[in-house]
């Protein structure tokens, strides 16, 4: 088993209170810092601009946790703790986002299968 798969669970793991929509700084150009996903645009809310996953919708954000839905994958649910844990709807598992690998070239590791797959490879794109 890999490190990422032996030290995850969603039941136990902990988390906090920070939101992505509180931002630590300015970057200029209409970016802002978010603690926990890195470089966001809010300005066209409720769409989003992440550096690496492109277009996100927000569905809904509660206690530090968020449903994005992105044109590519489909829903996906994280929140701050869990990033860059995504909880895909469309596939009912968590997958470990493999950060610096934007969309649309995004690569994943499954925990549960132990693989990791590109969007294409997972999503059928």
């Amino acid at each position: 088993a890999s490190p990422i798969s032996e030290t995850f669970d969603p039941a136990i793991h902990e988390v906090g209170d920070l939101n992505l929509f509180t931002y630590t700084e300015s970057m200029g150009s209409g970016w802002r810092w978010s603690d926990w996903m890195g470089p966001v645009q809010p300005d066209e809310a409720p769409w989003y601009y992440h550096e690496d996953h492109s277009w996100l919708y927000s569905d809904s954000a509660e206690d530090g946790s968020v449903w994005f839905h992105d044109p590519s994958i489909g829903w996906f649910y994280t929140r701050f703790g869990l990033y860059p844990f995504l909880y895909s709807a469309e596939l009912g598992t968590w997958l470990y986002y493999l950060e610096n690998t934007p969309a649309p070239n995004r690569n994943f590791f499954n925990p549960s299968s132990g693989s990791t797959n590109t969007e294409s490879e997972l999503f059928d794109n």
